[in-house]
């Protein structure tokens, strides 16, 4: 409908607009946390992550490796988290997430490891083929790098 019909927010604009009316609001079983960060008035996100996201910051996941990575993670560990800027918005991305004093994201085609003031590098692709044989390996740095089979980078 024209901008200037409606009536809920006048306007004299002749723009073209959308109008979704919302029948009702479905209340989500539990609360989803915000820690530490101003969240705007707006984020995208899909179902799936409204439904199993615990603080605000999982919602602005975006792509399918960060998905990935973060549920192997969740998996292992309830403290994994999630790392991104100050503030939340549509525009919000990921930086990383944390574990066990671990620094873990995504970087091109590896997936990076930082601990202790060491570099560790995995392939995007084995990752893609074997994610929970790459998550073992990136717990085994936090246990001393014992049986690693990763790119040592300092």
């Amino acid at each position: 409908m024209k901008r200037n019909t409606i009536k809920d927010i006048p306007s004299v604009s002749e723009e073209d607009y959308y109008v979704f009316k919302i029948e009702a609001w479905d209340k989500l079983y539990r609360k989803i946390e915000v820690k530490g960060n101003q969240v705007g008035r707006l984020i995208y996100t899909t179902e799936y992550l409204l439904h199993n996201a615990v603080i605000v910051i999982e919602l602005c996941i975006k792509s399918k490796e960060e998905y990935r990575l973060w549920r192997e993670l969740k998996r292992i560990s309830s403290f994994t988290e999630t790392e991104i800027g100050e503030r939340i918005d549509k525009d919000s991305r990921i930086k990383g997430f944390s574990i066990e004093g671990m620094k873990i994201f995504i970087k091109d085609e590896e997936i990076k490891v930082e601990y202790n003031g060491k570099s560790y590098g995995f392939s995007r692709g084995e990752f893609e083929r074997k994610p929970r044989g790459v998550i073992e390996r990136i717990i085994d740095i936090g246990r001393g790098c014992s049986k690693l089979g990763c790119t040592l980078k300092t």
